[in-house]
């Protein structure tokens, strides 16, 4: 059954609706350009958030569950002020992405109730409208679109969007704890001239592995990143897990800048991935680490 609207309110009796965005792992490199134009690009991977959105005329309050999820419920009563519309019923929201890892869960679930509220009214919520109502919440990822991009994370802004990742698998490793992004970004500095002009750089290179589908350009430019990072937000078992790396030759490894996971890139069609993902998951689970795996999005 199609939603309507009464007025500025939606009145169908049982409307089901829902969407659903990908998160990113971390970034594949992030830091500043000259000017000063912070940026980081996306690394998105087919873990999602998915909400639900239930009309019930018998309330009259838009109501979100988890009941915690309080920026997103923001973001969607931003988005109805707007349109000077109201909505009434529940918003379900069901997340792969765990929280506070630096997998971009809050703006995928922000981003996925935005599209599915848009949905319930008949609309069609663009990128650019998300980034708007974004700015008023927090810094925040670019997974609004749906292959890789070059965003300003703070600004809440694209600068490009680029073509989909080749095909690949990141084994991560969580080194545990949660970090709050909006804390992280309020102790944001700087980087030098030189330092941004080296990010350009290292840009430059990426973006031409990626349009070359190049997963061993890419997984070098993604250690890079993380290694340049680590004078700002260290990983402890950086220089372990890339040690392991270089002994199964995998591309490299990819990092959640602002979170507490990191993972190596893995080429599923190198005839030894089998024995490199059982190899990576004796030597992590031999020294105590919780591990998993992502697949990237394509």
């Amino acid at each position: 059954m199609e939603p309507t609207l009464l007025g500025n309110t939606l009145t169908t009796k049982f409307p089901t609706v829902s969407s659903s965005v990908t998160g990113s792992f971390g970034e594949l490199l992030q830091g500043e350009l000259p000017g000063n134009q912070e940026f980081l690009v996306t690394c998105p991977i087919a873990h999602s958030s998915t909400t639900y959105f239930y009309q019930n005329s018998n309330i009259y309050t838009l109501d979100i569950y988890p009941p915690c999820k309080t920026k997103t419920k923001r973001a969607v009563e931003i988005y109805l002020n707007n349109l000077k519309q109201s909505a009434c019923g529940m918003l379900v929201i069901n997340s792969q992405i765990e929280s506070g890892k630096g997998l971009a869960s809050s703006t995928a679930d922000i981003v996925s109730a935005l599209k599915t509220m848009a949905q319930a009214i008949g609309r069609t919520i663009m990128p650019d409208e998300v980034e708007d109502i974004l700015r008023h919440i927090e810094p925040s990822d670019g997974v609004m679109y749906d292959t890789p991009v070059v965003f300003q994370h703070r600004k809440v802004k694209l600068l490009k969007q680029l073509p989909q990742l080749p095909v690949g698998i990141i084994f991560a490793v969580d080194e545990g704890g949660r970090l709050d992004t909006v804390t992280y970004n309020r102790h944001y500095s700087n980087y030098s001239l030189e330092e941004q002009k080296n990010f350009s750089h290292l840009l430059d290179h990426l973006e031409n592995a990626i349009h070359s589908r190049d997963l061993v350009g890419i997984g070098r430019i993604a250690s890079e990143s993380t290694r340049l990072h680590q004078q700002r937000a260290p990983k402890q078992h950086l220089e372990w897990l890339a040690a392991l790396q270089h002994d199964i030759g995998a591309p490299g490894i990819i990092n959640s800048h602002s979170g507490t996971m990191l993972g190596v890139l893995l080429d599923i069609h190198d005839n030894d991935f089998p024995n490199q993902l059982r190899y990576l998951a004796e030597k992590t689970t031999a020294n105590g680490l919780s591990h998993c795996t992502f697949s990237l999005a394509h």
